[in-house]
């Protein structure tokens, strides 16, 4: 997975999903506070976190910090192995049970993990 900002190329992303397919999801400032926060919300429950999402956070919350620097909007270029993991994991996240700011969370989560936005 790969963490991109308009018109800045990532510079790394892990070696077995370097030449996988990639699906991009661009975020607002304001969005991507609100996933980082949903998922720091889950690494402290009761459940532990999956690697997925754990790894979503990471790609994320280093997306999002230079897009808050650059005043530009976060992107991030996801394998499409790993969308499909935290997509899983999300879906049963939401069988679970969420204040309605989460659970307004977890749905744009899902819905933008769906749609490739190049």
């Amino acid at each position: 997975m790969k963490a991109l900002n308009r018109k800045t190329p990532a510079t790394h992303a892990p070696a077995d999903q370097a030449s996988s397919p990639r699906r991009l999801v661009r975020l607002t400032p304001d969005q991507a506070g609100r996933w980082l926060g949903y998922l720091e919300r889950t690494a402290k429950g009761e459940r532990p976190m999956a690697d997925c999402l754990k790894q979503l956070h990471s790609e994320l919350a280093e997306a999002a910090w230079l897009g808050r620097w650059k005043r530009e909007t976060t992107q991030l270029e996801l394998c499409t192995m790993l969308v499909a993991d935290v997509f899983g994991e999300l879906a049963q996240l939401s069988q679970h049970n969420h204040s309605k700011e989460d659970f307004e969370t977890l749905e744009e989560m899902l819905v933008a993990l769906c749609i490739d936005q190049n």
